[in-house]
């Protein structure tokens, strides 16, 4: 009789052991996973930033006023005359916008100045 529960327990607490290890097996290889993928963020980060960092090179250089004054010298762009400037207001939110011009600022007003700017 004796015996026989030193069997059973002996038996239990092999099974315990063996269920020990497959969580310990288990846990080891979730940790593993979780730190490839740690690993895999952290490599996605880094070619983010590389990117970013191009990125902001290249908006830097595209965004040069000299750059963008020999692009438009190139062109044939140059400053506007300013006759043909046209300062537009609101004065009020039903009325719509008024046009008013440097040249004709004095001589034109209220609709007229709508008409004018087309």
């Amino acid at each position: 009789m004796i015996a026989q529960r030193m069997k059973r327990a002996l038996v239990g607490l092999a099974a315990f052991l063996a269920l020990a290890a497959a969580v310990e097996v288990g846990m080891y290889n979730w940790r593993i996973s979780l730190a490839l993928e740690v690993e895999s963020l952290r490599e996605h980060a880094q070619k983010l930033r590389r990117e970013w960092e191009d990125l902001s090179s290249q908006r830097a250089i595209l965004c040069a006023p000299s750059r963008l004054r020999m692009l438009g010298d190139s062109l044939g762009l140059g400053p506007l005359p300013l006759d043909r400037v046209s300062i537009v207001s609101i004065s009020e939110p039903d009325a719509g916008p008024s046009v008013d011009s440097p040249t004709h600022a004095d001589s034109i007003s209220g609709d007229e100045s709508i008409a004018a700017a087309d």
